[in-house]
């Protein structure tokens, strides 16, 4: 066996309780987000959870508990983390404290909060005033804040979960084969549909 690294591939939660105390040297995750995406149908699956107060608050208190106890004394655990929306789904509205249910559960395991580290996600740029679809019709991409609905990629309802200042950026005109055009930073994804592309039977790129 291979004394500088092994792989366990169990379930986390259980697995852990089998391991040696003080046994890990580093440990960096990002534990499933209730009601946000389901990995699995399992009840296990945290992402099944929306009761934040209930299941999954209880579930994360038994991973950090196990945590603390293989972490080496004086080492760094680094969790990626992000606040949740609350689901109307569910009879709620606004966010979610995820993080903070985080640094309290670990706080009670035995773990000392030192600070955080801010992540943007997907930092990727539209012009001001570009239109974007929402349940009620299209409106300006900088109108929206941290809880609008939009349509998503699948037609459906999405919540806005981040919105992130650009400042001054380099931005590019996009052309589409039926002349329509967006302008865009040059970091932006996109997604492409080959078949669509191959027949001309959607929209595809012809400059930017």
């Amino acid at each position: 066996m291979n004394t500088e690294f092994e792989i366990h591939n169990e379930d986390c939660i259980e697995h852990m309780a089998t391991m040696e105390p003080s046994s890990v040297d580093m440990s960096i995750f990002s534990p499933p987000f209730p009601s946000v995406y389901a990995y699995t149908s399992s009840e296990r699956d945290i992402g099944n959870s929306e009761d934040f107060k209930g299941d999954a608050k209880l579930h994360l208190s038994f991973f950090f508990k196990q945590l603390v106890r293989i972490i080496k004394p004086g080492r760094v655990v680094v969790v990626h983390i992000q606040q949740i929306p609350r689901m109307k789904r569910s009879g709620e509205v606004g966010l979610f404290d995820f993080r903070g249910l985080n640094i309290r559960l670990a706080e009670r395991a035995g773990f000392v909060f030192e600070y955080d580290w801010m992540v943007r996600k997907n930092p990727q740029a539209l012009k001001n005033g570009t239109g974007v679809l929402t349940p009620r019709g299209y409106v300006e991409i900088d109108s929206l804040t941290i809880g609008s609905e939009v349509i998503g990629s699948n037609g459906k309802p999405t919540t806005v979960v981040g919105v992130w200042p650009h400042f001054e950026k380099q931005m590019y005109r996009v052309t589409f084969n039926d002349g329509s055009f967006v302008e865009c930073d040059g970091d932006h994804l996109w997604t492409v549909n080959k078949n669509a592309i191959r027949y001309a039977s959607g929209r595809r790129f012809t400059n930017a």
